[in-house]
């Protein structure tokens, strides 16, 4: 409550996006909705749908990425048919649908994979990775049920991953990385595109500024 007095009566200036808005909202302004108390398979699915429906200031472009926990199994079944009612309430091919046909598809994919120990026992088993050959667009993705087993897949490590994934950077000239499925046609577009090499010129002043 201090941080909100600071930013709100201008004795602290904003650091972020979210924090400029908070500074323009008074309290009384604020409201609060309880969706529903849930199950942990469904949290993230309604987080997204509330994020749709009531486009909130702060994070209005915010995505949800599908998490998957190895110790849920294979025990999705509630959770599709869940996902398939919230699917009915939008247009097919609207942004709404599109954001939770993912979850779908997602939950589907993981509702056949074959969990192990190695996928439980490691900080970063809740997401699926899925890789994508854009020579081979039709061809089903290499799908990873964890990131540690990606890892150690894809012999990269834990940041170049989230590197290639946050700014849709094609993986070794062939290779789209993704949380999350994608579509073939979205292969083609520019939002993909090889990591830009690095500046030479910088390189070397680094290497003169070392000696």
């Amino acid at each position: 409550m201090d941080e909100y007095n600071k930013l709100t009566k201008g004795l602290r200036n904003p650091q972020s996006s979210s924090e400029l808005e908070i500074s323009k909202t008074p309290a009384l302004e604020w409201g609060l909705e309880f969706l529903y108390i849930t199950t942990p398979q469904l949290s993230l699915v309604y987080e997204q749908f509330a994020i749709i429906i009531f486009k909130p200031t702060i994070n209005s472009n915010f995505k949800v990425f599908p998490r998957v926990n190895p110790q849920w199994g294979n025990s999705l079944d509630h959770a599709i048919s869940v996902i398939e009612k919230l699917l009915s309430l939008f247009i097919v091919g609207s942004e709404g649908y599109n954001r939770l046909y993912v979850f779908l598809l997602t939950f589907k994919t993981a509702n056949n994979l074959k969990f192990d120990v190695e996928d439980i026992d490691n900080k970063y088993y809740c997401f699926l990775v899925f890789v994508y050959d854009i020579n081979f667009p039709n061809k089903d993705p290499i799908i990873y049920s964890s990131i540690n087993k990606a890892l150690k897949g894809l012999q990269i490590s834990h940041s170049t991953l989230l590197d290639y994934i946050n700014n849709n950077y094609i993986y070794k000239s062939n290779f789209i990385l993704s949380f999350e499925p994608i579509a073939a046609d979205t292969f083609c577009e520019e939002k993909y595109a090889e990591k830009p090499a690095p500046d030479n010129q910088l390189l070397r002043s680094k290497a003169y500024y070392s000696l």
